[in-house]
C-alpha cells in the first residue's frame, strides 16, 4: 500500500526531537527533508522551493 501525504502544521520542537532527520534529496526542483522515527518509517515530510514558507506533510501508510 503506497504511503499518503497528507499537509498538516509543522510538529512541535517536542516532536521533532524524537526522529532523525535524513539528508534532503532534490526532486523537481523541490527539497524534500524526511524525519523518521526509532523504527525507520518516514513520519513527516518537509518540502522547501526557497519561494515562501515550506510546507509539511504528515506520512500515513
Amino acid at each position: 500500500m503506497p504511503s499518503h501525504l497528507i499537509p498538516c502544521p509543522a510538529p512541535s520542537a517536542d516532536e521533532l526531537s524524537t526522529l532523525t532527520a535524513e539528508r534532503p534529496v532534490r526532486i523537481d526542483g523541490n527539497f524534500v527533508h524526511r524525519f523518521r522515527d526509532a523504527r525507520g518509517h518516514v513520519r513527516y515530510e518537509r518540502v522547501t522551493s526557497g519561494w515562501g514558507e515550506p510546507r509539511w506533510f504528515r506520512v500515513e501508510g
